[in-house]
């Protein structure tokens, strides 16, 4: 899969996750979604807590979001990607 074509669709897929029943903050990825931690650590945490929860689309999304650089990472919360900011 080419990422650089799919980074424009990562915003959807996040607003898709917060529109999730019990995910209106973020969900298990909160800590990386709205704190900001964007860092690999953080994100492994949240991996590994949508795998202890059942969290299947959390799950997934941190696998995509693996795939970019921390740096993308940072820039794409910056540029509000997320669309969850005001």
């Amino acid at each position: 899969m080419d990422f650089e074509k799919f980074k424009p669709h990562i915003k959807e897929l996040i607003a898709y996750y917060y529109q999730m029943p019990e995910k209106g903050a973020g969900g298990y990825l909160h800590i990386f979604l709205d704190d900001g931690n964007i860092d690999f650590g953080s994100l492994n945490f949240c991996k590994n807590e949508c795998e202890e929860h059942g969290d299947t689309f959390g799950y997934f999304l941190c696998d995509v979001l693996s795939e970019f650089t921390e740096k993308e990472l940072e820039d794409m919360y910056e540029d509000n990607w997320w669309g969850m900011m005001s």
